[in-house]
């Protein structure tokens, strides 16, 4: 499955720039066997909506995203403290 693959490359970029046991790199990790656990499922839905793995692989993006927008503003609330 093409979207495995992109996770577990997703993954690897993750864990190269924050570490292994990363956060982040762990929740990818959990989502990588959560597919490979319900494959026949992600195939029959990708069968039946060309647009589904993009759709799940946007999400983890997005999660991704909101995490890391997260942890900026709260590294800023201590480097500059609101007056």
């Amino acid at each position: 499955m093409d979207g495995l693959a992109m996770v577990r490359n997703f993954h690897s970029l993750l864990a190269l720039f924050f570490g292994t046991h990363s956060q982040m790199a762990q929740v990818i990790t959990s989502w990588a066997k959560h597919i490979v656990r319900w494959e026949l499922i992600y195939e029959s839905q990708q069968n039946d909506d060309p647009s589904f793995i993009t759709q799940v692989l946007f999400s983890i993006d997005a999660m991704v995203k909101t995490y890391l927008v997260s942890c900026f503003l709260h590294i800023m609330e201590i480097v500059f403290p609101p007056l």
